[in-house]
Parts: C-alpha cells; sequence; structure tokens
C-alpha cells in the first residue's frame, strides 16, 4: 500500500536530497526470500534501493521491528529523527521530511 508514494517521492525530491532505502526481512513464514523481493522491485518498478537481509544481520534498533511497514527518518548526522509504525501517505512523508 505504501509503494505508490514512495515511488512518488523518489520521483519527487532529488537523490541529493533524500536517500531511500527499503529493507526486506528473509522470513520462512509468509516465505520471503531475496528473489521474491526482486521480482516484487522489478514489478512495482521501485526507484529507490530495496534488499533482503536476515533480521539477524541487522543492528539496534532496526531489529526490533514489531511491524511492517515501519519508516525510519533518519537526519544528515545519523540520528533518527522518526520512527513511524504503519503505512504513511506521501503527503505525511513530505510532511516528515520537511519537518525542523
Amino acid at each position: 500500500m505504501q509503494l505508490p508514494g514512495l515511488i512518488e517521492l523518489r520521483k519527487t525530491i532529488g537523490r541529493e536530497k533524500v536517500v531511500m532505502l527499503a529493507i526486506s526481512y528473509i522470513t520462512t513464514r509468509p516465505p520471503n526470500t531475496t528473489d521474491r523481493v526482486k521480482s516484487v522491485v522489478e514489478r512495482q518498478k521501485i526507484n529507490y534501493i530495496a534488499f533482503s537481509v536476515d533480521i539477524n544481520g541487522m543492528p539496534e534498533p532496526y531489529n526490533r521491528i514489531s511491524g511492517i511497514p515501519c519508516s525510519f527518518f533518519i537526519d544528515l548526522q545519523g540520528k533518527i529523527k522518526l520512527a513511524a509504525l504503519g503505512v504513511l501517505s506521501l503527503n505525511d512523508s513530505r510532511a516528515i521530511l520537511q519537518a525542523k
């Protein structure tokens, strides 16, 4: 549900202003593999970086996600500005990025 908004966000905000990463955890139930993630990227025409990883390979706090989707907004100093659980609209994402 959030993919169209993220794709549009990438189209409207330059790469020099925001970096976008999609991280998908490899799981067995439901099956989520690197090949499945690649298929979704191609089918949805995702225009930002997406990859899959074992949850044990992620550092805190990213290995403690309790729901999907989960979004992290990180400032230029590498500090988490906001973490949001659930679907964010395109307008909400833009507002968060513009907030000081």
